[in-house]
């Protein structure tokens, strides 16, 4: 026969009293551990995932970082916002790789994309148009895309120009933290692309608190990015 102090413990133990009843702060507290429990793993999870995300950033720009650029048929110069109608510092970097790929005879064809902000707005298409031109790229040898508001479309819509152009092979010019996530683009294009890292704030990972939160930012994208692909996939 159990003991009433064993019994009780028992009880006590399952969240209730001696009579059989739930207790309340034994519920409670059961519940409040459950869902912090709950809590930690879901970060935990959240962590190794970023954590794997920012790995796979970090090695494909140390890829590329490391390979020589090859000759190609043009290079593809992504878009970042402007500021007050101009380049901003980052924009600036990419564009300048671009005028250096141009003047080495690595890239004889320069395509820009980058749609509007806003309605009104310049689209960046057009502003970093002005800036290789005003750099010694003849506006014959300037593509514009005006249309993409994001990295998916900056290659949705670069591909039909490219193609009109029987450009092949392409250099993508971005930043090293970026850089993962155009590639990937790139790919589901069916592109035959090498990717070119600028330098700057965004490439000094991870010895600058900003470029740190870059990679944590575009790691997020990445996973968003996964996710979605992964849903398509099962909804077929």
């Amino acid at each position: 026969m159990m003991r009433p102090c064993l019994a009780g413990r028992t009880l006590y133990s399952f969240g209730l009293d001696m009579g059989g009843r739930p207790n309340p702060f034994m519920t409670s507290n059961v519940v409040i551990k459950f869902l912090r429990n709950v809590f930690l793993l879901g970060t935990l999870a959240v962590l190794t995932v970023l954590a794997g995300q920012s790995i796979r950033i970090v090695r494909t720009y140390q890829h590329w970082a490391q390979t020589p650029p090859a000759k190609s048929d043009a290079a593809l110069v992504l878009g970042h916002r402007l500021e007050s109608d101009r380049p901003s510092a980052e924009l600036v970097r990419r564009l300048e790789k671009a005028v250096e790929l141009y003047a080495a005879g690595v890239a004889p064809v320069l395509m820009v994309s980058g749609g509007k902000s806003e309605p009104d707005a310049r689209s960046e298409s057009d502003v970093m148009k002005n800036y290789l031109m005003a750099n010694g790229v003849p506006p014959e040898q300037v593509v514009t895309e005006s249309q993409a508001r994001s990295t998916r479309e900056n290659f949705r819509f670069s591909l039909p120009l490219l193609k009109q152009r029987h450009i092949r092979s392409l250099l993508v010019v971005t930043t090293k933290s970026h850089l993962c996530r155009a590639m990937i683009m790139a790919e589901s294009q069916g592109l035959e692309a090498a990717g070119i890292v600028t330098t700057g704030v965004a490439a000094d990972f991870p010895d600058d608190i900003t470029a740190v939160l870059s990679v944590i930012t575009e790691a997020v994208k990445l996973t968003h990015d996964d996710l979605v692909s992964l849903r398509r996939t099962f909804s077929k």
